[in-house]
């Protein structure tokens, strides 16, 4: 039992650190976007479609491909040769440590098949039940016979195969996922903090407005503290662009063009908070204020990011600087400025700065 916590320790709790970030993505996703009714719907849908349940058979191959290649990559490692030893073990042991290594691998997938399985036995659905049972026996048997078969192999032998090369080349993230894969991976805790903070306001903002007591400034005050909230997460983007990828500035492309990839990893770092304002959006407001306000949002964290390039984000004065811009914001809502004049004005300050700050450097 030793060994067993030794390669979980090692494996498992190692891949679920590594991938904390997705992890996290999807239980943003989950938690946030659908409630309790419409998860039950949702399972009982799987439950009584085969084809449904094909396709979410399909997505957890997806995860299982990524743990196995994962566990073979750790045991392949130069660092992890004496996880071989396990090959001297007797095969019943073998088999033991390494089926329980991979149910806690496959502990999300057998958590949702539980889950889909209730529904599926009140419907009586016995075929998709035994087709669900059969999958889930093979994702966690099947495995073992790879493993056995790269802890036997020489030491060394690791060529790659054209499949393989291909599928790394397919699972590669995009340029424009640089900044964001980074920050779920290396400020994970930071990231889950600040997007339930500012989640909670946005839903508490939108919940609590009446259009017979408030006017359109209680929402956009609410998008005023939403946006400021994200500025500890817009640093670390900011610091990511400056710290990890400085040979951007080398590269063949304008200053418009480099603009524009970063802004591609703002625009993905708040699409939660559009997910949520889109689903609790008062109805009884008119669909222009949501567009005036989800512009002006946008603008209040480019001019952030725009900010940084100004003032370094280190300064010991800089908590002074944003809460006054913050004060600024609020004091342009409460004197009926609308939102899309104050985008304006921001957008119009973001892009001069981003484009000269470029072409400053690249002069």
């Amino acid at each position: 039992m030793r060994y067993t916590y030794i390669l979980l320790k090692l494996i498992a709790k190692q891949f679920y650190i590594q991938n904390s970030g997705i992890f996290l993505l999807f239980l943003f996703f989950g938690l946030g976007f659908l409630s309790g009714k419409e998860h039950i719907a949702l399972a009982s849908s799987i439950a009584q479609s085969p084809a449904l349940l094909f396709y979410i058979i399909i997505c957890w191959s997806a995860y299982l491909w990524a743990s196995v290649r994962f566990v073979q990559e750790a045991i392949a490692s130069k660092e992890n040769l004496w996880v071989r030893n396990i090959i001297f073990f007797k095969a019943k042991q073998q088999w033991i440590m390494l089926i329980i290594t991979q149910i806690v691998l496959n502990a999300p997938i057998i958590a949702y098949a539980g889950f889909i399985s209730i529904f599926i036995a009140k419907y009586n659905q016995w075929s998709n039940l035994a087709m669900l049972t059969t999958y889930i026996v093979l994702s966690n048997l099947l495995p073992i016979v790879f493993y056995r078969k790269r802890l036997a192999a020489p030491i060394g032998d690791n060529k790659s195969s054209r499949l393989k090369v291909r599928a790394n080349r397919l699972i590669a993230t995009p340029v424009w996922l640089w900044s964001l894969n980074s920050l779920l991976h290396n400020r994970s805790f930071l990231y889950l903090i600040t997007k339930t903070l500012s989640i909670g306001v946005l839903i508490a903002f939108t919940t609590i407005d009446n259009a017979s007591v408030y006017d359109w400034r209680w929402l956009s005050i609410g998008v005023i503290l939403v946006s400021m909230i994200n500025i500890t997460l817009i640093t670390e983007l900011f610091n990511f662009f400056k710290r990890d990828v400085p040979w951007m500035m080398n590269m063949p492309l304008s200053g418009l063009e480099r603009t524009f990839i970063q802004w591609n990893s703002l625009l993905l770092l708040i699409l939660p908070e559009g997910f949520v304002f889109i689903k609790y959006f008062p109805k009884d407001r008119p669909l222009g204020l949501f567009v005036e306000l989800t512009i002006f949002a946008l603008s209040i964290c480019l001019s952030l990011f725009a900010s940084f390039s100004v003032l370094s984000p280190e300064a010991d004065n800089n908590l002074k600087k944003y809460f006054f811009f913050a004060i600024i914001l609020f004091l342009l809502c409460l004197f009926g400025i609308p939102p899309t004049l104050s985008a304006f004005l921001l957008f119009s300050f973001t892009l001069t700065v981003h484009v000269s700050h470029y072409k400053i450097n690249l002069e």
